[in-house]
């Protein structure tokens, strides 16, 4: 193929349309490499940088479903919310932030920040069990019978 002249879009393509996974990918492609690029700056921390190279873990994305992690700090906080921004819309309704090794208030300071709610734990991810506490045995074993 060839790249061809830039067409408008007046209004959004409707769901189920082909187009969408194809904007979607284009889209999330792109957050994927703002936030390597930050973190490369040194603009946001992901988390377990001593774990994982290459500042951390920032981002994970499952189908049509996007999880971004940096460290709480006021900074990081702020500059990702201008990195979200570059974007069109965000729907904070939608949105949850899940914080980790923080006060309640401290979590609560964060959510406000990027106006979002403030999820709890325990909570699951794709059938997954996730909670800031060690989980137990028996709390894993569903999820584990499922594989």
């Amino acid at each position: 193929g060839e790249i061809g002249p830039f067409f408008p879009t007046s209004c959004g393509v409707r769901q189920g349309d082909p187009f969408s996974p194809f904007l979607f990918n284009m889209v999330v492609d792109a957050l994927a490499a703002i936030l390597d690029k930050a973190k490369a700056a040194g603009h946001i921390k992901g988390i377990v940088p001593h774990l994982v190279g290459g500042n951390g873990i920032s981002l994970l994305q499952y189908a049509d479903d996007t999880i971004i992690m940096v460290e709480g700090s006021a900074t990081d906080i702020m500059n990702l919310k201008f990195l979200l921004l570059c974007f069109q819309r965000i729907n904070f309704n939608k949105s949850a932030v899940m914080v980790m090794g923080y006060s309640q208030d401290e979590r609560q300071s964060i959510a406000d920040r990027l106006n979002c709610q403030l999820g709890c734990f325990p909570t699951s991810y794709l059938g997954i069990p996730i909670s800031d506490t060690r989980l137990t045995v028996a709390e894993l074993r569903p999820a584990v019978g499922k594989l």
